[in-house]
């Protein structure tokens, strides 16, 4: 129920895109657009729904949703008789189209072949972002890399490892366990590679796989801003020369 022109619409689309207030103002939080465009019911197995658009369209509030090339767009249509439109977008590439058009037609598919054919540009451009962005990080993260020992504590149980290993593989930082054993409320423990541990705040991460996934860890500073240990549970384990 709103006349508008395609250069509004355009204003209304970087706003789906905004994190925070713009010019210091702000309507509606980052968190409450995103909440307008999460999936709220999605085709599922229904007689009436092609086989192929099953759980692949859906409705948000106020938006209807649907996933291509693993991304999800979100899309409103409008017009009276004889005049139709579309507004179509994609948060995590900030990409977006209004289209109106004074003809009986369909908006959508005039909108949407041209984002899909300027995903993989984007793609391309995203993975450059991150390669930079995780080559920034190297330097950070050397300060993690070192050996850390279990320090003795009264505590009933027994970790599984007396010592851990934080070391560089390319862009990420890893864990590797130098002793594997089993203990009592563990259940053993195999760790054959190194295990990804990505970043979850400051001096905190979480384990990427194998047994221990998703838990957190947390590395220990020192009076001088030197990083001196690594705390996993309810364990301390000390850095071995830090510096």
């Amino acid at each position: 129920m709103l006349y508008s022109s395609v250069a509004e619409m355009a204003e209304f689309l970087k706003l789906q895109f905004h994190q925070g207030p713009a010019g210091g103002k702000q309507v509606l939080g980052s968190s409450a657009l995103r909440e307008m465009t999460a999936p709220q019911f999605i085709l599922n197995n229904d007689d009436l729904v092609p086989p192929d658009l099953f759980w692949k369209r859906g409705s948000g509030i106020g938006w209807q949703t649907l996933t291509a090339k693993g991304l999800q767009f979100n899309h409103k249509r409008g017009g009276l008789n004889g005049f139709n439109t579309d507004i179509i977008f994609n948060p995590r590439h900030k990409l977006g189209v209004a289209v109106f058009a004074n003809t009986e037609c369909d908006p959508f598919d005039i909108g949407f072949a041209p984002l899909l054919r300027l995903e993989p540009v984007f793609k391309r451009l995203e993975d450059a972002t991150r390669a930079e962005t995780a080559k920034a990080s190297v330097a950070t993260l050397r300060k993690y890399e070192g050996t850390y020992r279990l320090k003795k504590t009264d505590t009933e149980t027994t970790a599984p490892f007396s010592e851990v290993l934080f070391v560089m593989m390319d862009t990420k930082l890893s864990m590797r366990l130098r002793q594997v054993t089993s203990a009592p409320n563990f259940r053993k423990i195999y760790l054959e590679d190194d295990v990804t541990v990505e970043p979850a705040g400051k001096h905190a991460f979480r384990i990427g796989s194998d047994s221990f996934e998703n838990e957190p860890v947390y590395f220990v500073e020192g009076a001088k801003g030197q990083i001196v240990g690594v705390r996993w549970r309810t364990y301390l384990f000390e850095k071995a020369n830090p510096r």
